[in-house]
């Protein structure tokens, strides 16, 4: 099943986010064979790193849960919020 990751950094936390980026893209690389998008999401100025979003292949939502609290910036209290969806995924028409 694909589970959507949607985590919201806790404002002025880009120095927090700095610090733990080696570490969380060493672990999103060490999970290739699960991880189908994963990207920062931007703030309106096109530069700001202000969260991330991942779609991961999990068995069910208690595995996508497990595999959230693993990243480092969950790890690092720097999200305000961290919410984990169930998707479908479909092909363009």
């Amino acid at each position: 099943m694909l589970f959507h990751i949607l985590c919201l950094d806790k404002p002025d936390h880009g120095a927090v986010r700095q610090a733990n980026r080696a570490d969380h893209i060493a672990y999103i690389a060490g999970q290739s064979e699960r991880i189908v998008l994963a990207g920062p999401l931007l703030a309106d100025d096109g530069t700001a790193m202000i969260g991330s979003v991942l779609v991961v292949e999990c068995a069910d939502r208690a595995e996508a849960g497990q595999h959230a609290d693993q990243r480092a910036d969950h790890r690092s209290d720097e999200a305000e919020q961290q919410i984990r969806r169930r998707e479908r995924h479909r092909e363009s028409e």
